[in-house]
């Protein structure tokens, strides 16, 4: 397939205009916000081509065929916090965070059709929002105020406020679930988290019982319906969203921080990116969980420390960012099937698509890279 020089340019036109000017990575409360670029230059999307190849659509991903992974189309973008797949796995919303000639953050998002990348609509979240999250319908994204009490649901294409949700508390984040059905939000200053239904805005649940040394932390849905996944520095836990029971026991990490982490769609393994003593010497791995049990399975050692992480739907692939490639795993033989160094710089966000058949990558060299089957 080969890169339309159009459509690079509108989606570039759609993340310049809602950046605003002297776009800048500012990094967020999230398990790699210690790891995100800061940049102070103005962005200049550049224009890449592709060769003309044929792709299997009909592909889904897996350990026979991972091999063949290739980049398929790609776009540019301005500095995106965020990928979402919608659920039919139809078109992608992307979170972006840019700074306007002052010091004011700019958030915005926009969805691209897939395969084409051609953009469907572009939202401006108003001055002043202190976070955004999109939700896997893909149109509806969660907006927190300015004063940190509120948190909006907003139709983004036509930019009507569906829900306003008022937790009484001051607000540090909100996610989706999976599903898009139940919407998280964390309060600032006490381990406190209160889910939502996602259509009516009708409060489900209050979710309490975490609690470590560290002052900073946070919690959301990370890639399953089944858990919500507490984090400080280097612990995690998880807690039932619809019982609020906690899980066996938590997660701990030999080095003081857990870059980022996710559990398999059914909840049944959760990997995090961390560091390991392994025969005297500490190495970047990737920690694999039993989440039943509580117990480390096993490490996938990796060669430079990981920024981001994607769980196949079935489990079986695991997609790891670290450096400027992506590797992707087989999880249960521990072996790298395919290396992705199409990546000038690094990589902070991966999202395998709901159907499997698509591998989404976006770094800070501003381009959206679409990976698939190719022969």
């Amino acid at each position: 397939m080969k890169t339309l020089l159009r459509t690079s340019l509108m989606i570039s036109l759609v993340f310049l205009l809602i950046g605003c000017t002297l776009p800048e990575i500012t990094p967020v409360a999230s398990p790699s916000a210690e790891n995100l670029p800061t940049s102070t230059a103005p962005v200049v999307p550049s224009l890449p081509t592709t060769t003309e190849t044929s792709i299997s659509l009909g592909e889904v991903i897996s350990t026979s065929n991972a091999s063949q992974l290739k980049a398929a189309d790609r776009s540019a973008n301005s500095n995106v916090q965020e990928l979402d797949w919608s659920l039919d796995s139809r078109s992608i919303m992307l979170v972006s965070q840019n700074s306007s000639n002052g010091t004011d953050q700019v958030f915005g998002a926009a969805s691209v059709e897939v395969p084409s990348l051609a953009p469907k609509f572009v939202y401006a979240a108003p001055a002043g929002t202190q976070r955004m999250a999109a939700s896997p319908d893909g149109k509806t994204v969660a907006v927190i105020a300015k004063d940190n009490t509120q948190v909006a649901l907003v139709d983004a294409a036509s930019g009507k406020t569906l829900q306003t949700l008022d937790p009484g508390f001051p607000v540090m984040m909100a996610s989706f679930s999976p599903d898009g059905k139940t919407v998280s939000v964390t309060a600032q200053e006490d381990w406190k988290v209160t889910l939502y239904e996602t259509s009516t805005g009708q409060e489900l649940q209050k979710l309490t019982g975490f609690s470590t040394a560290a002052p900073v932390y946070d919690a959301r849905f990370a890639g399953s319906n089944k858990w919500v996944v507490w984090h400080a520095r280097a612990t995690l836990q998880l807690q039932d969203p619809v019982t609020g029971e906690m899980g066996s026991k938590p997660f701990e990490h030999e080095d003081i921080a857990v870059n980022d982490f996710v559990l398999t769609p059914d909840g049944s393994m959760l990997a995090s990116i961390s560091s390991k003593t392994i025969d005297g010497t500490s190495k970047p791995i990737v920690y694999l969980w039993d989440t039943a049990s509580g117990s480390f399975v096993r490490p996938l050692v990796l060669d430079s420390p990981g920024t981001a992480l994607s769980f196949s739907p079935d489990g079986k692939l695991l997609a790891v960012a670290a450096g400027n490639a992506v590797q992707i795993w087989d999880v249960a033989n521990e072996k790298v099937l395919a290396t992705l160094t199409d990546n000038p710089n690094p990589i902070y966000d991966l999202a395998f698509s709901p159907d499997g058949r698509w591998l989404a990558s976006s770094g800070n060299d501003n381009q959206l890279i679409l990976w698939t089957v190719m022969k």
